[in-house]
C-alpha cells in the first residue's frame, strides 16, 4: 500500500507542452535525474487541459504547437489559474520579436532548441526555487497580516471598553460643574482641569479607534461650514492648563479673522489639536507655540510651529509614521512620533489633503497642512 505525502516532500512536476517526441524524451530523461517528475502533452488544447487537472509547479511550453501559437496557450494558462505557475518557452528561433512577445504573453524565460540538458535542469530549478521562496514569502506575509490583524482587532476592543468608563467620568465632571454649588477658585479651576483631561483622553482614544476605522475603510465624514477661529479657541481651551504651567507664550494668527472653511469639524479640531500637543510636548518651558491658518486659492493652509528639536531631512516623512522615535545626534532627548502625528497624516489624507514638516526659521519645526474645498 503506497504512502502519502506531503505538499513538501511530494516531487516537483513539470508539464511539458511539446510535438516533438524527441525533445520530450530528453527532457523528461533529464529532468528525471535531477528529482524533477514530468507529463507531457503534444497540443495548446490538451496542454492546457493538463494543466486544469494536473496543477504542476512550472510549464515548459513550445512555441510553435500545431493547432495554436505558444503565446496564446500562455495566456490562456494565466487566466485559468496560472498566474504565479513559471512558464519557460522552448523555440528553435529565439529572435528579438518572439522573446519579447512571449514577455509580454507572461513567459518568465527562453530556453533554445535544440540545448544542453545541464541548462535546461539548471533553469528549471532556478524558477521552482524561485516560485517556492516566493510562495514561503506570501504565507508569512498573510501570517503576519492575520497576527496584525489580531492585534489591532485587540487594542481596538480595550481601548473601546476603556472609552465607556471615560465618558462616565466627564459626565460627572460636568454634572458638578454645572450644579452651581462649587464656588469659583481652586475647586472650579481643578473641576475645569479635570473635565479637559478627561477630554484629551477621549481624544487620543479616539484618535486610535478610527486609525482602526481608516485602515478599514470605515472612518466617516460629515462637511459643513466651519469657523477655523472657534476652532482654535477649542484647542488653546483643551490644552489652558498645560500652557499655563509650562509658561508657553501660544498664539494665534488666522488670516482674515472670520475665516471659515467646508470640512469635517471634529476632523479639523482633531487634527489642529494633535499637532499642538506634539508642539506643547516638545517645547520647553516659556517657549512659543504658533497655530496659523490663511486662505489659499480654494484650499486652507494651516501651520503649527515649534521650537523644539528638530527634525532631521531624512526623518521628515518618518516623523509621521505610527510610534515612531527619532533621535537627534545634537539632542539629549529624541523627538517621538506616537499616534498623533500617524492620525494627522491619516485624517488630512481622509479629507483629501496634505501635511509636511519643515524646519522653523529661527530653529524648531513647522507642520503645514493644506486641505482642498470651499471657503
Amino acid at each position: 500500500m503506497g504512502t502519502m505525502q506531503s505538499d513538501d516532500e511530494r516531487l516537483p512536476t513539470v508539464l511539458m507542452v511539446e510535438d516533438d517526441a524527441s525533445i520530450v524524451r530528453i527532457a523528461t530523461l533529464a529532468l528525471k535525474k535531477a528529482g524533477i517528475a514530468t507529463v507531457s502533452e503534444g497540443t495548446g488544447k490538451k496542454g492546457i487541459e493538463r494543466f486544469v487537472s494536473d496543477r504542476p509547479d512550472l510549464v515548459l511550453l513550445d512555441v510553435g504547437l500545431p493547432d495554436q501559437t505558444g503565446f496564446q496557450v500562455c495566456r490562456d494558462l494565466r487566466k485559468k489559474g496560472g498566474e504565479t505557475v513559471p512558464i519557460l518557452f522552448l523555440t528553435s528561433h529565439g529572435g528579438l520579436e518572439d522573446r519579447i512577445q512571449g514577455f509580454r504573453s507572461g513567459g518568465q524565460d527562453y530556453i533554445q532548441k535544440p540545448f544542453w540538458t545541464e541548462e535546461l535542469v539548471a533553469r528549471v530549478r532556478t524558477h521552482l526555487r524561485l516560485r517556492h521562496e516566493a510562495e514561503v514569502l506570501l504565507r508569512r506575509s498573510e501570517e503576519l497580516r492575520l497576527r496584525q490583524r489580531a492585534a489591532d482587532d485587540l487594542r481596538d476592543m480595550i481601548v473601546h471598553d476603556l472609552k465607556v468608563p471615560l465618558t462616565a467620568i466627564r459626565g460627572t465632571i460636568s454634572i458638578l460643574g454645572g450644579m452651581g454649588t462649587i464656588p469659583s477658585g481652586d475647586l472650579r479651576h481643578l473641576i475645569d482641569n479635570s473635565d479637559r483631561a478627561a477630554e484629551h483622553m477621549l481624544l487620543m482614544i479616539n484618535d486610535i479607534l478610527d486609525m482602526g476605522c481608516a485602515e478599514h475603510g470605515s472612518l466617516k465624514t460629515a462637511f459643513e461650514s466651519v469657523s477655523v477661529a472657534e476652532t482654535f479657541s477649542r484647542v488653546e481651551r483643551l490644552f489652558e492648563a498645560h500652557i499655563s504651567r509650562r509658561g508657553v507664550a501660544f498664539r494665534t494668527d488666522i488670516s482674515p479673522e472670520d475665516l471659515k472653511f467646508r470640512t469635517d469639524r471634529m476632523l479639523l479640531f482633531r487634527i489642529t489639536a494633535n499637532l499642538v500637543d506634539n508642539a506643547l510636548k516638545h517645547s520647553g518651558h516659556g517657549a512659543e507655540v504658533l497655530l496659523e491658518a490663511s486662505r489659499g486659492p480654494g484650499s486652507l493652509r494651516l501651520a503649527v510651529s515649534d521650537r523644539g528639536p528638530g527634525i532631521p531631512d531624512s526623518e521628515k516623512e518618518r516623523i509621521f509614521d505610527k510610534y515612531t522615535r527619532l533621535t537627534d545626534k545634537d539632542q539629549q532627548s529624541g523627538r517621538v512620533g506616537g499616534i498623533g502625528l500617524a492620525f494627522c497624516r491619516m485624517a488630512v489624507g481622509v479629507l483629501g489633503g496634505k501635511i509636511r514638516a519643515e524646519d522653523r526659521e529661527g530653529g524648531g519645526n513647522r507642520f503645514v497642512v493644506e486641505l482642498p474645498g470651499a471657503l
